[in-house]
């Protein structure tokens, strides 16, 4: 039973970490943390300049800018700090999508039509390569605070 019960908060303990909230015991790491995983996070999308088929696509700076931090809040013993995508207007449209990968499909006719480099170009459909802007910024930053708070405590010793 207490390995049930270990179980279901570490489930737990993961599944708000994937939703990108995370309990930190003292309010200036929490900020910290909140501001190394937002711009980890935005250095991670990619380029307007960046290739592809579509040199540009979709990549206007938007989803870079949209990508916030919310200020520590003081839950129980600890302040949590909120990472997200604030979705608004077309950032909305395609931020899931470049994390996740995906087909986008043309709904009102049986083309996508996009000009590209001057020149129109008509497909039944684009696939999105999964990108996981989101995902990687985050697990560097876990990373980064894992590894000082490993380098502190064996500063103890």
């Amino acid at each position: 039973m207490a390995q049930l019960k270990t179980n279901i908060q570490r489930v737990k303990r993961s599944v708000l970490d994937t939703q990108g909230r995370y309990k930190i015991r003292t309010r200036a790491i929490a900020r910290a943390f909140g501001r190394d995983a937002r711009d980890n996070v935005r250095a991670n999308v990619a380029a307007r300049s960046s290739g592809g088929l579509f040199p540009g696509y979709a990549m206007t700076g938007l989803l870079r800018k949209r990508v916030v931090t919310t200020e520590p809040k003081k839950v129980g013993r600890g302040w949590t700090v909120r990472v997200w995508v604030r979705l608004i207007g077309r950032v909305a449209l395609y931020a899931r999508i470049h994390e996740t990968g995906g087909v986008i499909r043309a709904k009102n006719g049986p083309y996508l039509h996009f000009n590209v480099q001057g020149r129109w170009v008509r497909v039944p459909s684009v696939t999105i390569t999964r990108k996981q802007y989101f995902a990687k910024g985050i697990k560097k930053t876990r990373q980064t605070f894992t590894l000082n708070k490993f380098k502190r405590d064996i500063g103890r010793v």
